[in-house]
């Protein structure tokens, strides 16, 4: 009846030890975080002929925002009141590549 709790209260606890003393599972660790910066994702291209994935970053999220002036559909109804460097979205590494072409 308990198990859930317990179950995540013992893999939480291992991650939190595990990543303090020895430096392991930073992945699983920081992704339970609830920390705003830099925030990654991956951008899809996909046609017939191969897949293509851009993963980016974004190393400070704003923190002020205020309403968007766009009204058509689709628009957003907010955006960052100031945009700085930090803001802006980069390429984490080159865009990877997949064929979907037999050889």
């Amino acid at each position: 009846m308990t198990g859930w709790l317990l179950g995540g209260l013992l893999t939480g606890l291992y991650l939190i030890l595990m990543n303090l003393f020895f430096k392991l599972h930073d992945n699983e660790a920081f992704s339970a975080l609830r920390h705003q910066d830099h925030k990654n994702f991956l951008r899809l291209r996909i046609t017939e002929e191969e897949i293509t994935l851009y993963p980016i970053g974004i190393r400070k999220v704003p923190r002020r925002w205020k309403r968007s002036n766009n009204r058509h559909p689709g628009a957003p109804y907010f955006e960052p009141a100031a945009i700085t460097d930090a803001h802006k979205a980069f390429l984490l590494e080159e865009p990877i590549s997949i064929s979907l072409r037999s050889r």
